[in-house]
């Protein structure tokens, strides 16, 4: 008989599964989209910016700072 597998428990509570949030529409809008510079050590809009998927399937968004350095903010 095969076994049944529990949900697993941590400080006497069930651990809820990590939800994923719902995806806003991402066009190449660049408007209110921060990200952070490491060069200027700010957080700063990007210059020019896209949409990428990540190798786990993740979104995030690669742009351009100010200054010219690479800029990237998981989604």
């Amino acid at each position: 008989m095969p076994r049944v597998r529990t949900p697993k428990r941590k400080a006497g509570r069930v651990m809820k599964s990590k939800s994923r949030k719902s995806s806003k529409s991402s066009s190449s809008d660049d408007a209110g989209m921060l990200g952070y510079c490491m060069k200027c050590q700010a957080k700063k809009e990007f210059v020019s910016s896209q949409v990428v998927t990540m190798k786990n399937g993740r979104k995030a968004k690669k742009g351009k700072c100010e200054c010219g350095v690479t800029m990237f903010r998981i989604l």
